[in-house]
């Protein structure tokens, strides 16, 4: 309905005994006497001609997204799609004060909205409860200093609860958006998505002395992933989210970040919390290994075992087993991080793996592989075609045939020179170890770095005969005549003690 006709209704209603062509004929002839005035205004001067009280159709409350910066005594309707903690501030006075966070959204949008002085009890006694829908007067809108649009809610207001409304506001689900839409251009957004990593979480120092932490993630919709960066004290906030956990994400600020790819960013005024309803279903796709691209892949590769290494632990804590792999493309040392890691250091050489979900890191000609919980990793599965994967020689290599044609080779030989280990040049750099073998007369240098006990089971003493089990081969040093064999201990390398 037009507002035209609108009026015109308003008119008849007031006036029944009049027509609609009656009050139309009394506006042409208003329109004849002021000829620029409007229809609706020729209209509206026949409904003051005629003595009719116009109702003045005011809403009793202001939708969210029409909120503009400086208003005070505004009436406010919404869901409240999440509630923060109490947070203490000091005030100017020296006084206390507290500060309750939450986001309150309608059908035209979702804003911030900070309670002041109002404890977590007084927001329960007045029925506002995470998910429920409420009416608040007399509330503020500032602007952050980030320039964010916030509702501020003082001892003034009245908050009012509303369940008979329910049904008439968007659900937290509704205000997400899919992953693939975030972008830099828009300040705020409201997502969701399945981690897939694991925290790499980092210290630092800003030029101004100021120190911080913070934390990033990777998680995927399905059909893409991103990276969400936690920043600060929300880092400890947030410390609960797992791989394989889904999460909503709501007032994040996007950002391009690496490699121009877009970022997720979690502040204070942000929220994250555990949605497991929301399904994102995700598909990994057959790669070889030489087709990974650096960073986070979606891919599922098939390799073979050549080395397992011993147990250790990170710097994190975590139980960490690295293996050596192969396929028909290329080679890789993946390491697994986290619970994961127990069943892979039971792997036998020889073993055919297929694993989902991986990051990977190019040093030189190298390629590295990190898993972690959020990894899948099958034995012996069934390789599609166009995947076969080769099977290797886990026999022992003679010293004296062992070439530049090798590179992770098992072998044996007996000590003549015991590990013997010296602290790194560069500090911060673990201590580099060597030992020397020998097998039919052929010497053997055995270099690596940290403990020999992070790879060998016993203690090494002179005359031990000892099992190596992927040693790496240094094929450039084999070029041109060597006293020695150079070889190098590497993370999935392991030695045993056998009888002679």
């Amino acid at each position: 309905m037009s507002n035209v006709d609108a009026l015109i209704n308003e008119i008849l209603k007031h006036r029944p005994e009049l027509t609609r062509e009656r009050v139309t004929e009394l506006a042409t002839k208003r329109k004849e006497d002021l000829p620029s005035i409007s229809e609706y205004t020729a209209i509206l001067l026949v409904a003051v001609d005629l003595g009719v009280k116009l109702s003045l159709d005011v809403p009793s409350s202001t939708p969210i997204g029409r909120l503009v910066e400086g208003l005070n005594n505004v009436t406010i309707r919404g869901r409240l799609v999440w509630l923060k903690g109490e947070k203490q501030f000091k005030r100017r006075d020296g006084q206390t004060g507290l500060f309750i966070r939450g986001g309150l959204g309608d059908s035209t949008g979702l804003r911030g909205i900070i309670f002041w002085d109002r404890p977590q009890k007084n927001l329960e006694d007045s029925g506002a409860l995470e998910g429920s829908v409420v009416e608040i007067s007399f509330a503020r809108t500032r602007s952050s200093i980030t320039g964010d649009l916030e509702i501020h809610i003082g001892l003034r207001s009245e908050v009012k609860d509303l369940p008979d409304e329910d049904e008439n506001y968007p659900t937290m689900k509704d205000f997400l958006m899919p992953l693939s839409e975030v972008s830099p251009d828009k300040p705020r957004v409201h997502t969701y998505g399945k981690v897939m990593s694991e925290p790499l979480v980092t210290e630092f120092t800003r030029e101004g002395g100021e120190s911080g932490v913070v934390a990033r993630y990777r998680i995927t919709d399905g059909s893409i992933y991103q990276r969400i960066v936690l920043w600060n004290e929300v880092v400890d906030e947030y410390s609960w989210i797992k791989p394989g956990t889904t999460v909503a994400i709501f007032n994040g600020r996007p950002k391009l970040g690496l490699n121009e790819a877009v970022e997720v960013h979690i502040g204070k005024v942000s929220h994250l919390t555990p949605m497991p309803e929301l399904r994102a279903e995700v598909s990994y796709t057959p790669t070889l290994l030489k087709d990974l691209k650096p960073g986070f892949n979606m891919a599922r590769v098939y390799v073979r075992v050549d080395a397992v290494g011993k147990k250790r632990v990170s710097s994190t804590n975590k139980p960490i087993v690295s293996i050596h792999v192969s396929d028909s493309s290329g080679d890789a040392t993946i390491t697994f991080i986290g619970r994961g890691s127990e069943e892979i250091g039971k792997v036998s050489p020889g073993a055919l793996l297929s694993i989902d979900g991986m990051r990977l890191r190019v040093r030189g000609e190298e390629s590295y592989l990190l898993c972690d919980e959020s990894s899948k990793v099958e034995l012996n599965p069934i390789s599609p075609e166009g995947f076969d994967v080769p099977l290797i020689d886990t026999d022992l290599t003679p010293l004296a045939d062992i070439s530049v044609f090798h590179k992770v080779v098992n072998l044996e030989g007996v000590v003549v020179k015991a590990p013997m280990e010296e602290e790194a040049s560069v500090s911060g750099f673990q201590p580099i170890g060597e030992l020397y073998i020998e097998q039919d007369g052929k010497p053997a240098k055995i270099t690596y770095r940290g403990s020999i006990s992070d790879y060998a089971v016993e203690e090494l003493e002179v005359n031990d005969r000892v099992e190596i089990y992927g040693a790496w081969v240094d094929a450039s040093s084999l070029i041109g005549s060597a006293h020695y064999l150079p070889l190098r201990l590497r993370a999935y390398s392991r030695i045993r003690k056998v009888q002679r």
